[in-house]
């Protein structure tokens, strides 16, 4: 009523429009007139006073919901010029915006000064101070009028911590004004932000950011951790319209955690590695909707272990990855450029996707100490669709040190029954050469197999050692169960070239069986057979003639050597058990029958048998038939024979001999063996 209306229109519409309701006191108004002695042209040139308000309710940009209980002072700059200056109130957002009805945001300090009262345009300068729950002022700010953060998504919707708000707007005194005609900048400050789920279920904690936002666009600076690791961001979006090309977001990350703080977040890769890593991650997102992640990695201060090589690179030691991440429509669709390199390791690949699921991984090169090849591994369209396929080839696989390792006890292994947590795969793999420590090594190493989740179904594997040396496994499906086929010739320069011994020349080997895959343990039973070779070093043999004390025999090691002519040793495995049933072997100085079992696991022995000097003749009496058990009561026994036991690990076994028993013929020999 006090304000004329011919005075400042559009300002006096706004204010009477927008301060709905409260309680004011103590005005006051001067006003400074000029005017000629006749008055004829009387001019306002002065003007001053104010207004204190109490309890206030203002809309400061509808249809956003009003200040409420605000207290404000009105003053009256000059006749041009009005500023409200507000010191208290409660900012609320849409109560649908935020889910529940919050405690709202508080008005700090804030001003609105209207300027341009006697001209034909007013306009509203507005700088208000806030703070409060961080909801609160997510809900704000996404509100329609402002839209400075479009629409709250995904885990900002469960955002928790506080913000302090300087929020500054100019406001044109129009009836109609869109949002684009509105300078509006939001500078905030976060604290103690929490978000929960943010990445493969873990939580952002203790987060801290500075943000500027625009109606053109938001840049933001902060730290927060993800699984306990700690993490730096920059990041910028652009709320402008613009082409299909237009960045629409720029992120940097960067943070330094463990392998294991890793593994929380989502990134697995424990099998692989352990220690420190420092990654840094930056995102670029267009309109699109394509976008690229570049990713990197120091890791010098991670140890890298490649378990199939038995290769290991210790922390210390510089090492780094790369890879570039591409995106379509928030969904992973390929990854280019990954390299892996460091002290004798140099990985290069890249992989495929399809509705954000690996179909195809291709590495160009893999070069991990001696071993250099190229593979590929291909991934179903979807569980169950097929198996995992790998190929793998290349001029050299070093497989020396596991090899004079040999195997470690393990853990006890889990049931394989079938189920679907069982993934089907296949690999194929092709090398030249594969070194074992020996200097011979293998060559054209070949294999196929394919397993249907709990067993291979089907394999087949082929290798060479020098000239002589060849070897052939086959395993086929027959029926419910599968077949077992496998042969070799050269098996001393074989056994050689694998280092478990030099103490064998010659021999073929020939090993046939089958799997009961219907049985627990799904168990093979097999017999090995080896043809004519010959024992030139052998540490078991000289301990065992030389605990019977048969030094020719003995001798003969250390000599030309013992031709073995015949050995049958039927066996069934099942897990990493083998029971070895009446086994023998046979030549003109030396018999030996035995029998037991051997923990492969535990590379334990527990195998008792007979050993036979002069075998020919010695066996003669045995097979005169009807008296001949009287004279060799073991299959593969003779008249004169010592019974031996094999206990304990297989490295260094416990060996004893029956010196009794060598004297003691056929029938009787039980008696005194016992």
């Amino acid at each position: 009523r006090l304000w004329p209306k011919a005075a400042g229109t559009n300002a006096r519409r706004w204010v009477t429009t927008n301060m709905t309701d409260g309680i004011a006191r103590d005005a006051h108004v001067d006003f400074t007139l000029t005017s000629p002695a006749d008055f004829s042209d009387v001019q306002l040139t002065g003007a001053a006073g104010s207004l204190e308000g109490d309890d206030l309710t203002v809309y400061w940009l509808r249809p956003i919901p009003p200040i409420e209980h605000g207290a404000a002072r009105l003053q009256i700059l000059d006749p041009d010029t009005i500023e409200i200056t507000v010191t208290s109130g409660r900012q609320r957002p849409s109560a649908a915006r935020i889910g529940v009805a919050n405690a709202g945001l508080q008005i700090r300090a804030g001003t609105v000064r209207i300027t341009g009262i006697e001209q034909p345009h007013q306009f509203g300068a507005i700088v208000a101070d806030i703070g409060g729950p961080l909801p609160d002022a997510i809900a704000l700010l996404s509100e329609k009028r402002l839209n400075l953060l479009k629409e709250p998504a995904g885990p900002l919707k469960n955002a928790a911590g506080t913000v302090a708000v300087k929020l500054t707007i100019t406001v044109p005194l129009e009836d109609a004004v869109k949002i684009e005609q509105i300078p509006i900048r939001a500078l905030a400050r976060l604290d103690a932000v929490a978000i929960p789920d943010v990445f493969a279920g873990e939580s952002l904690e203790r987060g801290v950011a500075d943000l500027d936002v625009t109606v053109d666009g938001m840049s933001a600076l902060g730290s927060a951790t993800v699984a306990q690791m700690p993490l730096n961001f920059a990041g910028a979006m652009d709320f402008r319209a613009g082409p299909p090309t237009q960045i629409l977001e720029h992120v940097t990350v960067t943070g330094r955690g463990s392998i294991d703080q890793l593994a929380k977040a989502g990134i697995d890769a424990r099998s692989a590695m352990s220690g420190i890593v420092a990654l840094k991650a930056q995102l670029v997102q267009r309109r699109n909707g394509e976008g690229v992640v570049e990713m990197a990695a120091d890791l010098t201060g991670t140890v890298l272990t490649a378990a199939p090589l038995d290769w290991q690179k210790s922390a210390g030691s510089p090492a780094g990855g790369q890879a570039r991440l591409r995106l379509l429509h928030g969904r992973l669709a390929a990854v280019d450029d990954i390299v892996v390199t460091g002290p004798d390791l140099d990985v290069r690949g890249d992989a495929a996707f399809a509705e954000g699921k690996p179909t195809l991984l291709r590495f160009a090169e893999v070069k991990v100490g001696r071993s250099e090849m190229t593979g590929q591994v291909q991934f179903p369209p979807k569980p169950g669709a097929g198996p995992i396929a790998a190929t793998l080839a290349g001029p050299t696989l070093d497989v020396s040190s596991r090899l004079s390792k040999g195997p470690a006890p393990s853990e006890p292994k889990p049931s394989q029954s079938p189920g679907p947590e069982n993934t089907p795969w296949s690999v194929s793999a092709r090398f030249d050469r594969v070194l074992t420590g020996s200097a011979e090594g293998l060559s054209a190493v070949a294999m196929a197999a394919e397993n249907d989740g709990s067993r291979i179904r089907r394999l087949h594997a082929e290798a060479r050692a020098g000239a002589a040396g060849r070897v052939r496994a086959d395993i086929v499906p027959d029926g419910a169960n599968r077949t077992l086929d496998a042969a070799a010739e050269g098996v001393g320069t074989l056994l050689g070239a694998l280092g478990v011994t030099d103490g064998i020349e010659g021999g073929t080997l020939t090993v046939a069986g089958r799997y009961d895959d219907t049985r627990p343990g799904r168990p093979l039973s097999a017999q090995l057979r080896m043809g004519p070779f010959r024992i030139t070093d052998a540490p078991f043999s000289a301990r065992l003639l030389k605990a019977i004390t048969i030094y020719g025999i003995a001798d003969l090691l250390r000599g030309p050597g013992i031709g073995v002519s015949d050995v049958v040793a039927p066996f069934t495995l099942t897990g990493d058990r083998l029971e070895l049933g009446d086994s023998r072997a046979v030549s003109p100085a030396l018999g030996v029958t035995a029998r037991g079992a051997i923990d492969l696991d535990r590379r334990t022995a527990d195998i008792r048998g007979t050993i036979v000097p002069a075998y020919f003749f010695n066996s003669l009496p045995g097979r005169i038939p009807g008296i001949g058990r009287l004279f060799s009561p073991e299959a593969g026994g003779g008249l004169f024979a010592a019974d031996f036991t094999l206990r304990g690990p297989l490295d260094d076994p416990n060996l004893s001999v029956n010196p009794l028993s060598l004297l003691t013929p056929g029938a009787l020999r039980d008696v005194f063996g016992h």
